[in-house]
């Protein structure tokens, strides 16, 4: 289990408003009316997908799954090759999604350019699939949830503003 998992998790379970602070734009896939993101890097507080479109030009979705292709190398984690920003950019706004049954119903459209039709090549089936499994922070919920809930024990206690930001000093 890492951090991005327990985060995912605590953030959907805890009633009421959340904000994830982090420099890891991998948080914006969490974006919705109860989780926000306030993205260090920019000093940018995320509360909508307006304002993830405004600062990243896609919707945390669309932004998932421009990452699926184009891999993190921060994480260590390839995309397709071939595939770089634009051209991930290009067909996540037009597609939606990295989902191969929806990327088929552009094939023609995704065909027509060399560098769109990377998509369909064996391995890049391969990595979209494995980058979903590893950059998607709902990936597998159900099981995440259920082996990290019972070790938060989360008491549903309004937050202590006072010994957060204590421990924000100390550090």
């Amino acid at each position: 289990v890492e951090a991005a998992d327990i985060i995912c998790v605590a953030s959907k379970e805890l009633p009421g408003r959340k904000v994830i602070l982090s420099c890891d734009r991998d948080f914006c896939q969490l974006i919705s009316d109860s989780i926000n993101f306030f993205y260090l890097t920019k000093k940018e507080l995320l509360t909508g997908e307006a304002d993830c479109q405004r600062v990243f030009g896609l919707t945390p979705k669309q932004y998932l799954h421009k990452r699926i292709l184009t891999g993190d190398t921060s994480d260590n984690i390839s995309g397709v090759y071939g595939i770089g920003e634009k051209t991930a950019e290009a067909i996540v706004k037009r597609v939606g999604t990295t989902d191969p049954s929806e990327l088929i119903k552009y094939y023609d459209w995704l065909k027509s350019d060399r560098r769109m039709g990377l998509v369909f090549g064996k391995r890049a089936t391969e990595i979209i699939a494995l980058n979903t499994k590893l950059m998607d922070l709902t990936y597998d919920y159900k099981r995440k949830r259920d082996s990290i809930l019972p070790k938060l024990r989360l008491n549903n206690r309004p937050p202590d503003f006072m010994e957060f930001r204590k421990q924000l000093v100390k550090y």
